[in-house]
């Protein structure tokens, strides 16, 4: 990947921890994308980036086996610190770069690179202590915003209603710029797109294969092969399993801001049953989804489309903040991952 020229930023595990401390507590300033720059409502904006988006992923499969983005070896042990003394350097996790040719991204420690080896959580498909942390939260990121424009902050990574994105975030979109103002924004802004981290695990991760009901997760394993990204082909249910997702609650949100927390941060798409999020299916389809689609497909089937069983509980991705207990880890745990399905019914 190229270097700057001048200095590298890695951010440390410090960083990470500010970053993922930045997704949940956001100050109340969101304001729609690139308002009246375009005829389309912000939800038919957004249909149309997520189907650019599903082609964007079928070139970067084309251009690497068939595989599912991912930035680890396919050989990693689950020991960033072990694995590069052993191997050599992991390539590092870049952001993008600011004006003064300073690049930003998250570094591990090898090779003079600085940063932090805790930071291999964010080259993971996603953190199952943190979910907040992990690589199916970086598609705007050079390993696919390449088959885009090369721009992290492209308004084709941002749904035009993310109640997440702030006047900083915006100023950068319509600069033309990346990081282009002595730095990114504090906890610079994801995409507004997030694939599925399920599908982004061997399938193994997810469960047997065997069963829905109490399948059981198991902790990735180097000796496995597990953090060898799957072959898209491997899909089963491509009309039925999500592959990236609106991550806030976009549409019909019960509220600007979610009371479970301090401050305002707005509700995810799992956290409410009266939002209904745009989903890209893997057979290239865009529709609505949400949890209670789930919620009806699981009592019909008597199966979990979901693990519940994963160190993050029963609860899944943040289901203890959820409006009125109800919630769904579907897209984000889906039991088999890519070979698993989120819904019954097209």
């Amino acid at each position: 990947m190229h270097r700057s020229k001048t200095r590298v930023n890695g951010f440390t595990i410090i960083d990470l921890a500010a970053t993922a401390a930045a997704g949940i507590v956001l100050a109340g300033t969101a304001v729609p994308v690139l308002s009246g720059a375009s005829a389309m409502s912000g939800r038919e904006q957004s249909r149309a980036n997520m189907q650019e988006l599903g082609d964007i992923q079928t070139m970067y499969a084309l251009d690497h086996e068939d595989r599912q983005f991912s930035l680890l070896p396919d050989d990693f042990t689950g020991n960033a610190t072990l694995y590069q003394l052993q191997q050599g350097c992991i390539e590092p996790l870049v952001l993008g770069t600011d004006m003064d040719g300073t690049q930003w991204g998250y570094y591990l420690s090898c090779g003079g690179q600085g940063g932090n080896n805790g930071n291999i959580v964010m080259y993971t498909p996603m953190g199952f202590t943190n979910p907040l942390d992990g690589l199916y939260r970086m598609a705007n990121t050079p390993g696919i915003n390449a088959y885009a424009n090369g721009r992290f902050y492209d308004p084709l990574f941002f749904a035009p209603d993310d109640p997440a994105l702030r006047e900083g975030d915006l100023k950068l979109m319509r600069s033309g710029a990346d990081f282009g103002f002595s730095g990114p924004p504090f906890g610079y802004a994801r995409t507004s797109y997030a694939m599925s981290p399920a599908a982004m695990w061997s399938p193994r991760v997810m469960g047997d294969g065997q069963r829905m009901k109490n399948a059981q997760f198991r902790p990735p394993s180097g000796a496995q092969q597990d953090y060898r990204s799957p072959r898209v082909s491997e899909c089963l249910h491509p009309s039925l399993k999500t592959r990236m997702m609106e991550h806030h609650a976009t549409n019909n949100a019960p509220a600007p801001c979610n009371p479970a927390f301090a401050g305002c941060v707005p509700y995810l798409w799992n956290q409410s049953i009266e939002t209904r999020n745009l989903a890209l299916f893997y057979d290239g389809s865009v529709a609505e989804f949400g949890i209670e689609e789930t919620l009806v497909a699981e009592d019909a089937v008597g199966a979990d489309f979901w693990l519940r069983n994963t160190p993050l509980g029963q609860l899944g991705v943040y289901g203890e903040f959820a409006q009125g207990g109800l919630t769904s880890s579907a897209h984000f745990l889906t039991t088999f991952g890519i070979r698993g399905r989120d819904r019954i019914d097209e």
